[in-house]
């Protein structure tokens, strides 16, 4: 059991996520852009064991909060992005940004599933605040 931030502006699909990971008995938060994800990271007494971030998103998209939670908030929490952009320059820029994965929607659930267990078996440092 993991304790996930979803980061998405489609209710539609935070509320699947929310499904699926909570049939998986994950915990689960639940942000609509990238600026807000960033004031609730600050407010957490503890960080959550993996994000999901979307990539275009009002206010703040996520490759920009990315960025802001590598530089001040954490540098090992996985991020992993979900977006239906799916060009060899959004997968760059999505890597440079600070996420560790990248993955293109609609999503398959097996190929998800798998990707959120290998982000979350992977050795990482601290998931306290200030790295």
């Amino acid at each position: 059991m993991a304790d996930i931030l979803i980061v998405d502006d489609d209710d539609k699909i935070r509320e699947v996520l929310e499904i699926f990971l909570k049939s998986k008995k994950h915990n689960i938060m639940v942000c609509e852009n990238g600026k807000k994800a960033i004031l609730l990271l600050k407010k957490l007494p503890k960080l959550p064991d993996l994000i999901l971030m979307d990539v275009m998103m009002p206010e703040m998209d996520g490759y920009s909060a990315t960025k802001e939670i590598r530089k001040s908030i954490t540098k090992t929490v996985p991020i992993l992005f979900l977006t239906v952009r799916d060009s060899n320059n959004d997968l760059v820029t999505g890597f440079d940004a600070g996420g560790n994965e990248f993955m293109t929607k609609p999503f398959d659930y097996v190929k998800l599933d798998q990707t959120i267990n290998k982000l979350l078996s992977s050795p990482n440092e601290s998931r306290i605040k200030g790295y």
